[in-house]
């Protein structure tokens, strides 16, 4: 790319990365049905791609603070892929994140009602971060739920929740 962040370029991407994963699979052992991905702001963007492509290897994905793509769009793809976003409630890319979390509570068959659910990981962060709040949508396909994490932060990683990262990709 032009060295300025991914900007995935004419797919060059997401071609680098099946590439890659061609390679592992073809070299190690992979469990092809368990592939993750997880990244803050362009990071982020980029799982949301990743999800979001048409030839999507994705099972599930963890964005934190990011959109749907560079373009705030997805591609093409339609696969469900089961999503557990977070971001910071000051954010200035709360709504476009909010946006893309939406694309997967239609892929993955959820309605718009949603429930509140504590992971530990709320528990655990300081008055700083607080309130800390996750929904988890209903009626989703079984084994592709979507759950949105806000906490009070502007545009930051969400602190301290490598554990409830590990508890959700673990389920699959």
């Amino acid at each position: 790319n032009n060295g300025l962040g991914w900007g995935n370029a004419d797919g060059e991407d997401i071609a680098f990365l099946h590439t890659m994963l061609d390679r592992f699979e073809s070299e190690l052992c992979i469990d092809q049905d368990r592939i993750f991905s997880t990244g803050f702001s362009f990071g982020a963007m980029f799982s949301f791609t990743l999800a979001c492509t048409a030839d999507s290897r994705m099972r599930a994905i963890a964005p934190m603070a990011g959109n749907a793509t560079t373009s705030g769009r997805c591609e093409d793809g339609t696969r469900s892929v089961a999503t557990m976003s977070f971001v910071g409630t000051d954010d200035s890319l709360l709504t476009v994140h909010r946006q893309a979390v939406q694309i997967f509570v239609q892929r993955n068959g959820c309605t718009t009602q949603t429930m509140p659910v504590q992971p530990s990981w709320c528990d655990g962060l300081s008055s700083q971060f607080l309130p800390c709040s996750c929904v988890e949508y209903q009626g989703c396909k079984d084994g592709y739920p979507v759950v949105e994490c806000e906490y009070k932060a502007g545009h930051q990683f969400a602190p301290s929740a490598g554990q409830t990262l590990w508890d959700f990709f673990s389920q699959f």
